[in-house]
């Protein structure tokens, strides 16, 4: 808390750089995956980027209207370990989910999903599906269009491209996962979503993998599985093909109908 983030070693007695910049306390932090960036949310509602390396403030990201409460990096290049994030994902308790350009320093996108706080937030490990997580009975997703992506084979539709603007990042939202309800014999509620974990499939082409989360006070971790795209195709094609059956079956039975008329 308070208005500087320390680094220190772990050996160390005494923080080796103190960053200064947060007119109040700190509630978040998040490093890159080099640790050359560091990230700051605090109560003031702004979102500091810092380089540890050059030991100073890189710039002030300001658009959330309550406490920044949770934060997260996206690299450009998910292959490569060395590589800098390009996008800033912010969470708040305004209830509000932006993206950040790391390049021009301004908001892509503001995701307005959640009608409570965010508390949580995490991306899958190929940084295509954005999870958060509230303190309603919901975990809510979102499918993460990278420029250059290809078109979504689990639903057939175009990734959004802007020639105009050249976005290198949108979202678009899919839906919610529903919790744990509260039950009477534990006396629990759903809880406020302190944590999201995504876990990859152990093996390549083996579904989605899945996604953790807990809550405070709630006494259970919940687990999710994630469908791959693959999946969720041949899932849309079977919903497809019941669909078509089921309006076969009843068109037929108002055809026997119109005959015994």
């Amino acid at each position: 808390g308070g208005d500087r983030r320390r680094v220190a070693r772990p050996a160390d007695k005494a923080p080796v750089l103190t960053l200064h910049g947060h007119k109040k306390g700190v509630s978040v932090v998040a490093a890159s995956r080099t640790g050359a960036l560091v990230v700051t949310g605090g109560n003031d509602t702004d979102v500091n980027v810092w380089d540890v390396v050059g030991q100073r403030g890189l710039f002030r990201l300001r658009g959330h209207r309550d406490q920044v409460t949770a934060i997260a990096f996206l690299h450009q290049n998910d292959d490569e370990p060395l590589s800098e994030p390009f996008v800033l994902v912010s969470g708040s308790k305004d209830g509000l989910i932006k993206l950040w350009d790391m390049g021009t320093q301004s908001c892509l996108q503001t995701l307005v999903e959640h009608k409570g706080s965010v508390w949580s937030i995490a991306v899958d490990t190929r940084e295509h599906r954005l999870f958060a997580g509230s303190d309603d009975h919901f975990l809510r997703l979102w499918r993460l269009h990278h420029r250059d992506d290809q078109d979504d084979p689990a639903t057939d539709a175009p990734t959004p491209r802007d020639p105009v603007t050249h976005m290198p990042l949108t979202a678009s939202y899919l839906g919610a996962l529903k919790r744990q309800a509260s039950t009477a014999t534990e006396g629990e509620k759903a809880g406020r979503v302190v944590g999201i974990l995504c876990i990859p499939p152990p093996r390549e082409g083996e579904g989605g993998g899945m996604v953790l989360c807990h809550a405070q006070p709630s006494k259970r971790l919940e687990v999710f599985r994630v469908h791959s795209a693959e999946e969720q195709a041949k899932r849309k094609r079977r919903r497809l093909k019941r669909a078509r059956e089921k309006r076969a079956k009843r068109g037929g039975e108002r055809g026997d109908d119109w005959g015994e008329g």
